[in-house]
């Protein structure tokens, strides 16, 4: 009797290291995964230009220093590739319907493809894309100019986001 519940506390014991799963022979038996089709990927499902978006100028220099965020279906922060798109406009765009056409000003692509990229643009301590976007000529810069951002999704997907910024100078 004492032997029996010796190998039987030997055999629990194993069977709580291993998780439980041994064949007659010892050996971890072999589970079956489950179908993994239809689980839930976190994928960006949402773009919002943030809110510290703003024209830094130093010297003669002007950079649009643009921040973006994304968010996936849980409303957490989250990466993406593809192609941002940010466009400068004078008045008012679309999404920002107020009196007077819009202009547009300014147009730069930045790919967000590789993993240099993601490196290069993403800032881990806010959770956001920084992209420091030159500007030439400060002369055609109002008071006020519209910020358009588009991140094209290599699915085809795009995320936009629409912002007023005010100049400080």
């Amino acid at each position: 009797m004492w032997r029996v519940t010796a190998q039987l506390l030997v055999l629990a014991t194993l069977a709580a290291f291993t998780g439980g799963c041994l064949s007659a022979k010892g050996q971890p038996e072999a589970r079956a995964m489950p179908e993994l089709t239809d689980a839930w990927m976190p994928r960006p499902v949402a773009l919002r230009i943030y809110p510290a978006t703003r024209f830094v100028r130093t010297d003669d220099l002007a950079t649009l220093d643009t921040r973006v965020e994304l968010f996936d279906a849980m409303g957490d922060a989250t990466k993406a590739s593809g192609l941002a798109r940010f466009e400068l406009f004078d008045g008012p765009t679309k999404a920002n319907p107020l009196s007077g056409p819009a202009g547009k000003l300014y147009r730069w692509d930045i790919p967000l493809v590789t993993l240099e990229d993601q490196r290069t643009y993403y800032d881990s301590v806010t959770g956001t894309y920084a992209f420091p976007l030159k500007i030439d000529s400060l002369g055609s810069i109002k008071d006020t100019v519209f910020l358009r951002v588009t991140l094209n999704l290599p699915k085809g997907q795009r995320l936009i986001d629409e912002q007023q910024v005010k100049t400080s100078w």
